[in-house]
């Protein structure tokens, strides 16, 4: 008879990533080696768990945290950010493909975002070192967190302190596939203690985009469905069909700071441009793209909220902010 060893989910705080779960659960069990406890854990040696966005990424069912695949991929990864803004049968779709043994599938990138090559989440893990501090005190370990590996997010949405890259030392990322570890403040490989950071401003467009992506990220992200955004748009912007598109261009890159859309593109980590933004104003826009969305969100908010503008369901609408 095959001996499988128990492994239980550690204690682990909300948003935390599918792969330090797994090197937390590891740590504890003592299990021989990482593919040991990817079989024990997924049945199989090669689950690939530091990303749920690749071609080869598609766990079969496990009981890991209690639950299928489905619920493992929805709890743990950035799964819920970029499905919060596809409607209900595509998010279907994709997470089918996701769950499915098999490692074929559509390109994840282009069927996410509708654009081949849009970066899903960033190539080194990154932490926030007040979230370090807390995790220990609560937890025991600190854990990787899915909202600090969205492109584009350079400081913790909640502590708005800097979020630490890969080693300046020796520039390797604390955590891969390859190396196991959960996040700390000394380099695993070579004990240094100065990470990459970012020296971006903390413009009001970017202040309003960490917000909005905290809530999406803690499930809070009913204005980001396709019916709601659209609802927004309107009533910040006027008739889709006739959108002032420079004015709405202008006033977007100043809150952002930038001096282009390409500028503003790569403070997003998301592409935005204008055929983009006419396109999700009149409803019409065919992938998800969730972050330069928000952006636009962020924009709509201030609109209603100078207004004190209501929704149809009586709602305010005046800030996505709030």
């Amino acid at each position: 008879m095959e001996h499988r060893q128990t492994i239980c989910a550690p204690r682990a705080p909300r948003g935390a990533t599918l792969f330090s779960l797994v090197v937390a659960a590891h740590q504890i069990s003592g299990s021989a080696s990482p593919e040991l406890t990817l079989l024990h854990l997924f049945g199989r040696s090669n689950a690939y768990i530091a990303s749920c966005f690749g071609r080869s990424i598609c766990l079969p069912e496990s009981h890991f945290l209690g639950g299928d695949a489905g619920s493992l991929i929805k709890e743990a990864s950035l799964f819920g950010l970029y499905a919060a803004a596809m409607p209900p049968a595509r998010e279907r779709r994709w997470l089918s493909a996701l769950t499915k043994r098999s490692q074929r599938g559509p390109n994840p990138q282009q069927f996410v975002t509708g654009m081949a090559g849009q970066q899903l989440q960033k190539r080194v893990m990154h932490c926030c070192p007040e979230c370090m501090r807390r995790d220990r005190a609560e937890f025991g370990a600190p854990f990787w967190r899915q909202v600090h590996q969205i492109p584009g997010v350079d400081h913790c949405p909640e502590h708005r302190c800097v979020l630490w890259g890969a080693c300046l030392d020796c520039g390797r990322s604390q955590g891969s596939e390859r190396h196991w570890n959960l996040p700390s403040f000394s380099c695993p490989h070579c004990s240094g203690r100065r990470f990459a950071a970012t020296t971006r401003r903390m413009t009001i467009g970017y202040a309003h985009h960490l917000h909005l992506v905290g809530k999406v990220c803690s499930d809070s992200s009913r204005f980001l469905r396709p019916e709601a955004r659209t609802e927004i748009l309107t009533a910040a912007f006027g008739d889709p069909k006739e959108p002032e598109l420079q004015a709405i261009i202008d006033q977007l890159l100043a809150m952002w700071g930038c001096g282009s859309l390409e500028e503003l593109s790569k403070d997003l980590g998301a592409k935005i441009n204008a055929k983009f933004i006419a396109q999700v104003i009149r409803g019409s826009y065919p992938g998800i793209n969730p972050l330069a969305t928000l952006a636009l969100l962020s924009l709509a908010g201030v609109a209603l909220k100078k207004r004190g503008k209501i929704s149809k369901n009586g709602e305010l609408l005046k800030d996505p902010c709030s």
